[in-house]
């Protein structure tokens, strides 16, 4: 029988969805015109960007996120404790900015790599800004408004790719896209607030703050690296000045990233759900569960099935190694669907100290197979690595969860 918090979740989730829908048919459209307009090799500069700084922007994030999902969801958050989060947010955007600026000069890359960097990095430093207005929606389980402003962003994104492609502007203008998205981004998510947006002096308050989310950034920090690091380890063996090889697995990694978010939106919808309940009843468990896995089976089945189409929709014959980088990271997909359910019960019972002990063995191993994997199978050897990894991390997390149960519930 249907609850009225099945109801609510099922909703919540499928306003995700059909965001992520909206915002992957524009992505599938800017990725489909950036791979044709900058070819092979341009489209890995352009994702090794990304990914350098998408990576070290999460020291920015510091686990806040966790934090303040689980305070507001227990209705414990204060616009005192909100201004902390904001102030140490801004202050942490901005020490992580300056610093991958000055770290670009140092890198063996060409000035676009380096000037791409710099401009990709203050994009995702207004997003990562935004992001703890957003994460104040998700613990209140709002998801409508969170989805807006990712469709608004998504929008101004693909209008200036298609400006940037019709008149055949600098591929760097296309990092220029990518902040004005974030910064329209950023003006909706202070005007949709349901907190004031104010800095405060109150360092005792920040200080609890940062020692609350101390555990969790420990743990953000490593799970995040154990799943992006590879992109950067391919880079630094297959030069994507030089080498096409890069590209080839960013247009994979595309289709794994679309596939991993869709499932993750019911699995994160849960982390909040769970941390509102005093107790999780074995129904109520294996019901969600059973969904995650339901889920996991339909991402691997569509990744089976539609890669070729798909990679030859979007980047044409030339990404045809594309295929089989889809058809091995089809398994991860599959998997961390699964992992994505485990990782929000075991933060919902404040159990970030095994989390962090998990991803920091999945952050060893992944690197330990890529470095043995990558000069011998390149962008394979990097898929099967992201396998090997993260099933592991779900081996010991599942197992963890099922004894914790036993135990306690």
């Amino acid at each position: 029988m249907k609850t009225k918090e099945d109801t609510y979740l099922v909703t919540q989730t499928a306003y995700q969805i059909v965001g992520k829908g909206i915002t992957s048919l524009l992505g599938f459209a800017m990725t489909y015109m950036l791979a044709r307009y900058l070819g092979v090799q341009g489209f890995g500069q352009y994702n090794f960007i990304l990914a350098l700084v998408g990576l070290s922007f999460w020291f920015a994030d510091f686990g806040l996120e966790p934090v303040v999902i689980r305070k507001e969801a227990s209705g414990s958050m204060s616009e005192k404790d909100f201004s902390s989060f904001v102030t140490l947010r801004l202050v942490l955007v901005v020490l992580t900015f300056i610093g991958v600026s000055i770290a670009s000069i140092a890198l063996p890359y060409t000035n676009f790599i380096r000037y791409g960097i710099v401009i990709a990095g203050l994009g995702q430093a207004l997003f990562t800004f935004a992001s703890i207005i957003l994460t104040v929606l998700k613990g209140r389980l709002q998801y409508a408004p969170f989805v807006m402003i990712h469709v608004a962003v998504s929008s101004v994104h693909i209008l200036l790719v298609i400006v940037g492609v019709v008149l055949q502007l600098p591929p760097l203008f296309f990092f220029v896209a990518f902040v004005a998205g974030y910064l329209a981004g950023l003006g909706i998510a202070i005007k949709i607030s349901p907190y004031r947006i104010r800095w405060t002096q109150n360092w005792i308050s920040i200080r609890s703050a940062l020692r609350e989310a101390l555990p969790f950034a420990m743990a953000v920090l490593v799970s995040v690296a154990a799943v992006r690091i590879d992109t950067l380890m391919l880079g630094y063996f297959f030069n994507p000045d030089i080498h096409p090889d890069v590209g080839y697995y960013a247009l994979g990694l595309r289709i794994f990233d679309v596939v991993i978010v869709l499932g993750g939106y019911y699995t994160q919808t849960l982390f909040p759900y769970f941390s509102q309940q005093t107790s999780i009843v074995a129904e109520v468990f294996r019901k969600h569960l059973m969904r995650s896995l339901l889920l996991a089976g339909g991402a691997f089945f569509g990744m089976f099935v539609f890669a070729e189409p798909v990679v030859r929709l979007l980047g044409g014959g030339a990404f045809s190694p594309s295929v089989h980088v889809i058809h091995t990271l089809m398994y991860a997909a599959a998997i961390t669907i699964v992992l994505g359910f485990y990782n929000s019960y075991l933060l919902s019972v404040e159990k970030e100290k095994v989390w962090l002990k998990i991803a920091t063995g999945t952050l060893i191993i992944n690197v330990v197979f890529n470095g043995l994997l990558i000069p011998s199978f390149s962008f394979i050897g990097v898929s099967w690595a992201t396998v090997i990894a993260q099933s592991m991390a779900l081996l010991f997390t599942a197992g963890y969860v099922h004894r914790y149960r036993r135990l306690n519930e």
